[in-house]
């Protein structure tokens, strides 16, 4: 909401409560948040022996849209923004706004923290470009490294510290650092709603009844500054009649996953017919190798995304079909969770149409969206990255 304390437009209100509403799913449906505070105005301090909070310690928080605080990774601070004025988020937006100032203060309190500009403006590129890139930057080469207009807005926003924190004297090393911790997205309210509802769909009965019980609960949460636990929020659906649907059995769900690939491991893989064969491709091993081990580190200029896709181009006819036909058994052969799809079989032009058309197939337990990990683990891998998908779109 606004710094003052309320949204300025019903509009804002709304996306407020409908993003906390999808943390709220995820909060039930994951295994790794403790609470979800939305207008947490103070926040409770670690205590230093488990790093647990402590309602005793409080610190006024600069970032109180919405506070969540994980096991396993650094807490989050969410600043929720219904809309930017000009088109699109830009250093300058930032900086009018105060979301740098509130940021930045939010950072000098816990370091370490994530801090996260959700919109559903669009981000601009140089800005963009700017976060995403500081985090594999090294401060001796940092112009060469964020290179053109995303150096420009690093320096627009050091300026900007330097001068609205005087007193603190911001170095450019605590400007890296701290631009480290920014997340910026966009995330419009039609995706943002078809996602919760894809969050739920697996694990209630009625996933739009669900919808509407989380988003009354995160009306009364902000209003009132409630701090919710994953099982506060899960006992909130079991009052409203709308309890969680014991997860499937793993072995039920790797088998559906192997049926719905079936568009992919179903085709043709031999040549000529007296007697037909199969040439083993040593790009299949390399693949595999990717996939089962740990990414390394990005280098120098290039983003961690980048290092998570593999992308098969070849002409028609010379294999890519086989080739991710072999590379999807093998991974179920390893036990990987793997949905395999053909293009040109399986479509859909939305999310939702080809999710549906996914369970038409035989996965009627569809994947996380957007992370694998819970059924990565459930499975019994020794791995530890998402469930994959191997997406093939023929060339003709």
């Amino acid at each position: 909401m606004s710094r003052a304390g309320g949204s300025a437009t019903l509009s804002g209100v709304e996306y407020q409560v409908l993003y906390t509403a999808f943390r709220f799913a995820e909060a039930i449906t994951e295994d790794d948040i403790i609470f979800l505070r939305p207008e947490a105005h103070h926040v409770e301090l670690p205590t230093p022996a488990d790093g647990l909070p402590n309602p005793a310690a409080l610190q006024r928080s600069a970032v109180d849209d919405l506070l969540i605080t994980h096991r396993s990774k650094p807490s989050e601070y969410i600043s929720l923004k219904y809309r930017d004025s000009n088109g699109s988020w830009d250093a300058k937006q930032l900086r009018d706004r105060k979301i740098l100032h509130d940021f930045f203060s939010q950072h000098q309190q816990d370091s370490t923290a994530r801090l996260l500009l959700i919109s559903q403006s669009p981000v601009n590129r140089d800005l963009d470009d700017c976060v995403e890139r500081v985090n594999t930057s090294e401060l001796a080469n940092l112009e060469a490294d964020l290179a053109g207009g995303p150096y420009q807005v690093f320096k627009a926003i050091e300026t900007y510290l330097k001068q609205e924190f005087a007193s603190a004297n911001p170095s450019r090393s605590d400007t890296l650092r701290f631009l480290r911790q920014v997340e910026l997205y966009a995330f419009p309210v039609p995706l943002l709603s078809e996602n919760l509802l894809l969050r739920l769909q697996p694990h209630v009965a009625d996933a739009t009844a669900a919808k509407n019980s989380l988003t009354a609960l995160a009306l009364r949460a902000g209003a009132a500054q409630l701090r919710l636990t994953p099982d506060l929020i899960r006992q909130e659906l079991i009052q409203q009649g709308q309890p969680l649907i014991l997860p499937p059995a793993v072995a039920d769900v790797m088998a559906q996953l192997r049926q719905a690939s079936s568009s992919l491991t179903s085709e043709p893989y031999t040549i000529g017919h007296l007697p037909a064969h199969h040439i083993t491709r040593p790009e299949v091993a390399e693949l595999l190798s990717w996939v089962l081990n740990p990414l390394s580190p990005p280098q120098p200029g290039e983003s961690a995304a980048s290092r998570k896709s593999k992308i098969l181009i070849g002409g028609a006819g010379v294999g890519k079909t086989v080739l991710a036909r072999a590379l999807c058994l093998a991974l179920q052969h390893e036990n990987v969770p793997v949905l395999g799809l053909k293009a040109d079989r399986v479509k859909g032009s939305t999310k939702g149409e080809l999710l549906s058309q996914i369970q038409r197939d035989g996965l009627h337990h569809p994947l996380k969206q957007a992370h694998g990990g819970s059924l990565h683990r459930a499975a019994g891998s020794r791995h530890h990255r998402p469930a994959r998908c191997l997406v093939h779109v023929p060339v003709h």
